[in-house]
């Protein structure tokens, strides 16, 4: 099996390698993308979580959750609040306001969370 190049940006696949990736905002400990380039979907590792709620967030496109590690807390407008344990998913419009937080209690694992965003500017 020949190994790809990867001196050679190529705009169809992309390798992004354990702890790079373009740093995000995450008020409650580091997060980074996934994905290098423009694509059609940006995953995002968020590792820790806010401990209180924060802003609303809006933004086009859908978005999905999955926890791997911890628990949080995600508050849909209109649509409820919805507690997330490891292995499960949450998937949501990103048109509607959105916010989470982390899950307090003593022992609380750290959050690690998979979120993967839609872009409909590609």
């Amino acid at each position: 099996m020949a190994e790809a190049d990867s001196d050679k940006p190529d705009p169809d696949v992309g390798l992004v390698r354990a702890g790079s990736g373009v740093p995000v905002s995450n008020p409650g400990g580091t997060a980074r993308t996934m994905v290098a380039g423009s694509h059609s979907l940006y995953p995002m590792l968020f590792v820790g979580a806010p401990e209180e709620w924060g802003d609303w967030y809006t933004h086009e496109g859908e978005e999905f959750i999955h926890v791997i590690a911890g628990s949080i807390l995600v508050e849909v407008a209109d649509k409820g609040t919805f507690e997330l344990q490891p292995g499960d998913t949450l998937y949501y419009p990103g048109g509607v306001a959105h916010r989470w937080r982390g899950v307090r209690g003593y022992g609380a694992e750290t959050a690690r969370l998979l979120f993967v965003q839609e872009s409909r500017s590609r």
